[in-house]
């Protein structure tokens, strides 16, 4: 018997490899005895590429899912006692093969159910907290037009001409956006400017009151999508201290591919440059689990009232240390 489990793990490794291809994919797959034969999968057009990568002449035969097949033949021969529990467990053991690449990658046999829609977080206006020196920002939702509320609001914060000791951007409760979208609200608080279109244009003032503030990134179990790649761009650039608990560990939307006759593969479609920030969940430089938000409307109405909430109080008192910290050296210099 020549294995389906190991003819799909080496179907769904060549899909893997083929998956910016928008077209149908002829791959070639090698059986237990080193046979070739060509498949078709079929690839849904991507909206987001004009045009399909030509196909290899020829796909690798991977030596992986050729040597499980040939051990699952070896013990349905040597363990008949086996054959009928392999068979059930089919689906189940190439899925955990293909987990074992990435946790976010599935195979099933019958196609997956439909995600549904993260519908768009309400918007909430930065606020002034810690004795009013420190910006507070609360996102439920990265998408443009949240992004564009805040772009907004940081201009008019410009033109008060206050610029805070710090800024802590809470994303326990953030989901939806995009990889561009937490790029962009990175650029917020790094060198450059606000958007790659502005790279000839003069610095916007927002700009300046901004880049470089000292910040703190308050993440938890329901910080998902780019929010995660945003949490993760601060704590790989080391512009920023994360605090709370791990997020959810799903950072990029998911691709769905057929592979005729087989079933069905998923995986997570990741964004052209942020290879390195991988697919797993952000960890936090300083844990405090289970911290849940503080109500927007009493942080805006009590003063004080971050106090209630512990991940919030840390990344308060942290800041204003920081702040310390900073101004005891600028004194020291003065008198050198």
């Amino acid at each position: 018997m020549k294995h389906f489990l190991g003819t799909a793990l080496l179907a769904s490794i060549a899909g893997l490899a083929a998956f910016a291809d928008d077209a149908q994919i002829k791959i070639r797959i090698g059986d237990v005895e080193g046979n070739l034969t060509d498949k078709e999968i079929v690839v849904p057009a991507s909206e987001s590429e004009e045009k399909a990568r030509p196909a290899p002449e020829q796909e690798p035969v991977h030596k992986s899912g050729k040597a499980l097949g040939q051990i699952l033949d070896s013990l349905e021969q040597e363990a008949p006692w086996l054959e009928r529990r392999i068979a059930d467990e089919d689906e189940k053991m190439l899925d955990a093969a293909l987990k074992s690449l990435d946790k976010n990658i599935s195979f099933k046999k019958t196609a997956f159910s439909e995600a549904e829609q993260t519908p768009s977080g309400k918007y909430r206006p930065p606020l002034f907290i810690g004795g009013q020196r420190e910006l507070y920002v609360r996102l439920d939702s990265l998408d443009s037009a949240n992004l564009a509320n805040l772009e907004e609001d940081f201009q008019a914060l410009s033109r008060l001409g206050k610029k805070p000791i710090g800024a802590i951007i809470d994303l326990r409760n953030c989901s939806g956006g995009s990889a561009g979208e937490a790029q962009r609200l990175f650029s917020y608080f790094s060198e450059g400017k606000t958007s790659p279109a502005d790279s000839n244009a003069p610095e916007k003032k927002q700009d300046l009151i901004l880049k470089n503030l000292p910040m703190i990134v308050l993440t938890g179990e329901k910080s998902l999508g780019a929010s995660e790649i945003f949490a993760a761009l601060v704590k790989k650039s080391g512009k920023g201290l994360i605090i709370g608990d791990e997020t959810a560990g799903n950072p990029f939307p998911s691709r769905t591919v057929e592979i005729s006759g087989l079933g069905f593969l998923r995986f997570p479609q990741v964004a052209e440059g942020l290879e390195e920030i991988g697919t797993s969940s952000v960890s936090p430089s300083i844990r405090i689990s289970k911290s849940e938000q503080i109500p927007f409307e009493k942080l805006a109405d009590e003063i004080s009232s971050e106090k209630s909430d512990p991940a919030l109080r840390a990344a308060s008192e942290m800041l204003a240390c920081f702040n310390e910290l900073q101004s005891a050296k600028i004194r020291n210099s003065a008198k050198d």
